[in-house]
């Protein structure tokens, strides 16, 4: 079926306007304009995507799909052995491997793989359903589950390594009362994770709640609120492989120091070298420019870039872009050097 998909890639330079200069993007097909939909999930730093297209706009016409960097395309299946639950498949990490869940149960998702090499693999039952994220060791995060202890609720994020669970505990504050709850949000391929959590502080002889960006090393919680500049409430919702942290507008350096990079609120995703907004672009952290792919463009089958879904390191974005004819379907925009 796939091979009916190859189709010449369509491509168009675009001039993006940034914060210093103008940078082209070459904006392309991923292959499927053939079909009556499709969406780009992920891309892995060796310029592998997942997505999926639609034949005909029914459920039984979607198909999932790894993309290789050279346009070839590999379907994944969503069932293991063509038969049981229907997988969505939803992360790609670095080595080529999917990872997608079934979630038809009100409790907890069912966590499966695919490669290449094995297929579909079934690995196990997540303890909650909210995933936060997939990092190349296979762990996943959980943004939070809840349990009672004591007769009293807590809501902690938590770490799935191959059926093993690590309860993140949240921050104590200056009363020595452990945080009621508390959010996981990302984490990085050492398993460092980022969050929010909520913490008990004094203040003339009175108790109250403020959230405080936190980050977990080794399992440990550590208050990131004071580093930043003052607020109320500071959320972390992203960690690089270095350690950076991002903060609402602000990248916490390793060092301490902040690098302010603006409308913190919208960020989506963020490599060592770039920031994704969903709705807005990309940043390029090193050249400190703000990357907005246009509306206007030379080929006639495409309206315009709607959204941009992930960036890797190298600066490859996907994206949805919608056709003349209405239709959403995925992008692929691969940097170049500007003339």
């Amino acid at each position: 079926m796939l091979s009916n998909l190859y189709t010449p890639l369509v491509a168009f330079f675009i001039t993006v306007s940034s914060f210093l200069s103008a940078l082209d993007y070459e904006i392309r097909d991923i292959g499927t304009l053939q079909t009556h939909s499709s969406n780009a999930i992920a891309i892995n730093n060796e310029g592998q995507i997942l997505g999926w297209y639609n034949i005909d706009g029914s459920r039984e016409g979607k198909h999932f799909f790894v993309r290789d960097r050279d346009g070839s395309l590999l379907e994944v299946p969503n069932k293991e052995n063509g038969v049981g639950c229907e997988v969505e498949w939803r992360y790609l990490t670095n080595d080529g491997t999917a990872y997608g869940v079934f979630d038809g149960n009100t409790n907890f998702a069912v966590l499966y793989k695919w490669d290449a090499n094995n297929g579909v693999v079934k690995l196990g039952n997540l303890p909650g359903k909210e995933i936060s994220a997939i990092n190349d060791a296979g762990q996943v995060l959980i943004k939070s589950i809840v349990e009672n202890e004591g007769g009293k609720s807590i809501r902690r994020p938590v770490i799935w390594n191959n059926g093993k669970i690590t309860k993140l505990h949240g921050l104590e504050g200056d009363l020595g009362i452990e945080s009621d709850e508390s959010y996981g949000y990302g984490m990085n391929n050492n398993g460092d994770v980022v969050g929010q959590s909520v913490v008990f502080l004094s203040y003339k002889n009175n108790i109250y709640k403020q959230l405080h960006a936190t980050m977990w090393v080794d399992g440990q919680p550590i208050d990131l609120h004071d580093k930043m500049e003052k607020s109320l409430e500071t959320i972390a919702t992203a960690i690089t492989d270095q350690g950076e942290v991002l903060i609402g507008g602000m990248i916490l350096r390793q060092d301490g120091s902040l690098f302010n990079i603006g409308y913190g609120a919208h960020c989506s995703k963020m490599t060592s070298k770039y920031v994704c907004y969903k709705d807005y672009g990309i940043y390029d952290v090193s050249n400190r420019r703000m990357i907005h792919p246009g509306n206007k463009n030379s080929d006639p089958i495409w309206f315009q870039c709607t959204e941009i879904n992930s960036v890797n390191d190298k600066g490859e974005a996907i994206a949805k872009g919608k056709t003349i004819y209405g239709e959403d379907h995925a992008m692929l925009l691969v940097p170049v050097k500007a003339d």
